[in-house]
């Protein structure tokens, strides 16, 4: 639903938007993997510029509760 919302607004703009979908989970991952890597084109102010250069952001965090409980779980259990 969230990408048929931000085909519709560029459909209804007057000029082209700059419309984002991401995933949190792997925004995450991405993030995380630049520590030590001061290279990365991946690192958190990248990351953050990306993300506040867009006209209409979308955040999908689907499923990171299950993901999160997951993790937790595995820690407390070891």
């Amino acid at each position: 639903m969230a990408l048929s919302i931000a085909k519709a607004v560029n459909d209804h703009a007057d000029k082209s938007m700059a419309c984002l979908f991401v995933s949190v989970n792997e925004l995450f991952r991405l993030i995380k993997s630049s520590f030590g890597h001061p290279d990365s084109r991946y690192n958190e102010q990248n990351m953050v510029q990306l993300l506040s250069d867009a006209d209409l952001l979308v955040l999908d965090d689907l499923g990171s509760e299950a993901t999160f409980k997951a993790i937790k779980a595995r820690t407390e259990g070891s």
